[in-house]
């Protein structure tokens, strides 16, 4: 005779699990009330589990099973996605939420504020939905990295209003793919079917852009900059021109181009030629494929840009301000950093160790 399926063993290992949770959190800082808050929430976790542990299992499966499995996905999230940020969060950590919490009042941030933690094994991550931000060790420290921590920023506007942001981008798209239906051996190596390229924007692509274009309109031209040296980082870097489905981001090359289509509108353009002449340097040995106009078309991506800066602005966020006083701006004291990185490299590390030096000391966090 089969053994039944051990769910009253489940629903105690729940419990157990809460409860070493809820141990771990002893002592745990107060972070604005975040661990308050986690520690309230396990704690319901576990008074569910013990509940179900009160009832006759295995004369209630069909009704115990359903409660035990949303029980145990939203205690695997908390552990996952939330508890390593508030358990670790140590003086690096304090010092990068800080400057987060200070970029985010420069751009008028309308939501919740975020932890940032210096513990990211994935570059710069986020979790929009538990408002954490990963970013790699040292990066508290450092300025150059910015531009990326306001992408992932970016993720977070996109959680709320991914529609406002998107447009009819998604319809746009799938017309100019239909141009294509019937004929993708003409332009496609690798794809069989353009619907495919669809699901890729669908998927991931089109929120990273987002996530690219609103990053370029909070910190301007150090957004650019930033991904050029990203570019340089990868190590073996795959093709700019990438038309790879299986990728979560798109084409580094149409990346960039995205941004700097903002940056041009936003009146930069100086510093957007600049970038080109930079990019096209790094990439002159690469070849583009013919069907990446399929995968980016020029004339949406121009679309987005437009999308994107309007969203933003209905959002009451704030576009980078090229007069804005870099002792007391993120975002100016970001692309002053880049200026001096490109123009004095040989100097850089000491300005930015003392312009980084007198932020800590601004804020209480010196060593």
């Amino acid at each position: 005779m089969a053994m039944p399926f051990p769910l009253r063993s489940l629903v105690t290992d729940l419990e157990i699990r809460a409860d070493v949770a809820l141990g771990a959190l002893e002592g745990a800082p107060e972070l604005s009330g975040r661990t308050k808050d986690a520690r309230e929430r396990i704690q319901h976790f576990k008074n569910a589990a013990c509940k179900l542990l009160e009832e006759d299992i295995d004369q209630a499966r069909d009704q115990v099973y359903p409660a035990y499995a949303d029980l145990t996905q939203s205690l695997y999230e908390t552990q996952t996605f939330e508890l390593p940020f508030l358990l670790h969060h140590d003086r690096a950590a304090e010092r990068a939420t800080r400057l987060c919490t200070a970029l985010l009042k420069n751009i008028k941030w309308p939501y919740d504020q975020l932890l940032v933690s210096t513990f990211s094994t994935e570059y710069y991550s986020t979790f929009a939905a538990w408002r954490v931000i990963a970013a790699p060790i040292g990066e508290e420290r450092r300025l150059l990295g910015i531009p990326d921590l306001c992408h992932e920023l970016g993720h977070t506007v996109f959680a709320n209003h991914a529609k406002v942001l998107a447009g009819n981008m998604l319809n746009d798209l799938a017309a100019h793919l239909q141009s294509y239906k019937g004929i993708e051996h003409k332009f496609m190596t690798d794809v069989d079917d353009v619907d495919d390229v669809y699901y890729s924007w669908q998927r991931s692509w089109l929120q990273e852009f987002i996530c690219d274009l609103i990053a370029t309109y909070m910190v301007g031209p150090a957004f650019p900059r930033q991904h050029v040296r990203l570019r340089a980082m990868r190590q073996p870097p795959w093709t700019v021109y990438q038309c790879d489905l299986d990728k979560d981001h798109p084409a580094d090359n149409a990346r960039m181009e995205a941004c700097l289509h903002l940056i041009d509108d936003a009146g930069f353009g100086s510093e957007a030629d600049e970038l080109r002449g930079m990019w096209k340097e790094m990439i002159i040995d690469e070849r583009r494929p013919i069907e990446y106009e399929v995968f980016y078309p020029s004339q949406l991506l121009l679309q987005l840009v437009r999308l994107v800066v309007e969203g933003c602005k209905k959002r009451g966020l704030r576009p980078y301000d090229p007069e804005a006083d870099p002792d007391f701006d993120i975002p100016r004291l970001t692309n002053v950093a880049w200026d001096h990185f490109e123009r004095e490299p040989d100097s850089y590390r000491q300005w930015e160790e003392e312009s980084v030096a007198r932020l800590w000391a601004e804020w209480g966090l010196s060593d």
